[in-house]
C-alpha cells in the first residue's frame, strides 16, 4: 500500500512554502474534470531541515503532470492558483507560523519572484493550511462540507509536527478528493529509491522486467519478487489504472511461472507455511483467505441487519477484533 510522499523531480512548477497539513477543495465540477483530464497528481517534497540548523521547516508543493500534458495545460493549472487567497491564508495562520519560528514574509517574497499572468482562468485553486481533515459531512447522500480541526506547530526533538487544537470548523464543498500519498512503504525491505521500489532495467525490450524488483547492490533481479499496481507506482492514476497494471503484471508473472517445472501441492503448501511462520516471528498479524471470507460474511450480515445496501468495516482494528472473537 502506498504511503508517504515521493521526492520531487526537476522540471515541475513549484512554490516554496512552510506547511504541515494541506487540503485542496475543488468546489466546481469543471475544475475537477480538468484536473482529471490532465492526469494531475499533487506531490509534496518534505525537505525538512534539522531544527539545530536554521529552525525552519520547508516544504515544496509541486504539480506533477503526466508526460503527455502540454505546456498550455500546465499553464492553465498554474494560472488557476489564486495568489490573493494564498496570501489571505498565510495571514490567517501567521501567528502559528511565527510561534514556530517561521517567517511568513519569506513566502510572499518567493511568490513575488514569479510573475503572474494577468489573464486568469475561471477555475481557482485554493490552499488551506494547518487544518487536518476529520470527516466528510453529507446530507441526503451528498457531500456538503468537510470538517477540519485546526492545528498548531510544535517542535518534537529535531522535527516540527502539527498538533490538533480541538477547534473544529467546516469547509463548505460539494466534492472531496482523497489524496492517498505517493510513496511506497520503504520499511518492507525491498530496494527503494525516490518513493518507489527499484525494478529491473530494460523494460523497453522486456516488459516483464518493469514488474520484477531489482537489486542495485548486486546488479541483478531479486528472485521471484515482483510488484504490481500501486506497489509498483504509488498512486499512479485511479483504481482502474492500478487494477489494469496489476492484471498486466500478473500475466507476465504467470508466463514466467509457466516456464518452470510444476511443484507438487504439498511442496507449494510448505512454502506458504514457511512464509506465515516468518510473518508470525516478525509480529505481523496476517489474514488468511478463509478469514477474508469471514469478514465479508459479517459485512453482508451487518448490511442486512441495518437495512442498507452495503456495509464495510471502517478500520483494520474492527476487522481484527471480529477475527479474534
Amino acid at each position: 500500500m502506498p504511503s508517504g510522499r515521493p521526492a520531487i523531480h526537476s522540471g515541475f512548477t513549484k512554490i516554496e512554502l512552510y506547511r504541515v497539513n494541506q487540503l485542496i477543495i475543488m468546489k466546481t465540477l469543471p475544475l475537477l474534470l480538468s484536473l482529471v483530464v490532465l492526469g494531475l497528481t499533487l506531490s509534496v517534497l518534505a525537505a525538512e531541515r534539522s531544527a539545530k540548523a536554521d529552525g525552519k521547516l520547508r516544504h515544496v508543493v509541486a504539480f506533477k503532470f503526466k508526460e503527455s500534458a502540454t505546456q498550455d495545460q500546465i499553464k492553465q493549472v498554474e494560472d488557476a492558483f489564486d495568489r490573493e487567497l494564498y496570501r489571505q491564508e498565510i495571514e490567517r495562520i501567521r501567528p502559528r507560523l511565527e510561534i514556530a519560528g517561521q517567517n511568513p514574509d519569506d513566502l510572499f517574497k518567493a511568490l513575488a519572484a514569479k510573475p503572474e499572468d494577468p489573464e486568469k482562468t475561471r477555475a481557482r485553486l485554493r490552499f488551506r493550511f494547518l487544518a487536518s481533515p476529520k470527516r466528510v459531512v453529507a446530507e441526503d447522500g451528498r457531500v456538503v462540507a468537510l470538517e477540519v480541526e485546526e492545528t498548531r506547530l510544535e517542535r518534537k526533538g529535531e522535527r516540527i509536527s502539527a498538533v490538533g487544537t480541538g477547534e473544529i470548523s467546516r469547509i463548505p464543498c460539494d466534492t472531496v478528493v482523497f489524496a492517498v500519498g505517493d510513496r511506497v512503504d520503504e520499511g518492507v525491505g525491498l530496494p527503494y529509491r525516490e518513493g518507489l521500489y527499484v525494478t529491473a532495467p530494460g523494460a523497453e525490450q522486456d516488459p516483464a522486467s518493469a514488474y520484477q524488483v531489482w537489486d542495485p547492490a548486486h546488479g541483478q533481479p531479486l528472485a521471484d519478487v515482483f510488484v504490481v499496481g500501486w506497489a509498483r507506482r504509488a498512486s499512479d492514476g485511479v483504481v482502474g489504472r492500478a487494477r489494469l497494471d496489476a492484471e498486466t503484471g500478473i500475466k507476465h508473472i504467470l508466463k514466467i511461472l509457466g516456464s518452470r517445472p510444476t511443484r507438487a501441492p504439498a511442496e507449494a503448501e510448505r512454502s506458504v507455511t514457511k512464509i506465515m511462520h516468518e510473518l508470525g516471528k516478525a509480529g505481523a498479524r496476517f489474514v488468511t483467505y478463509e478469514e477474508v471470507l469471514r469478514i465479508e460474511a459479517a459485512e453482508r450480515e451487518r448490511a442486512r441487519r441495518d437495512g442498507v445496501e452495503e456495509f464495510k468495516f471502517a478500520s483494520d482494528e474492527e476487522m481484527l477484533a471480529l477475527l479474534s472473537s
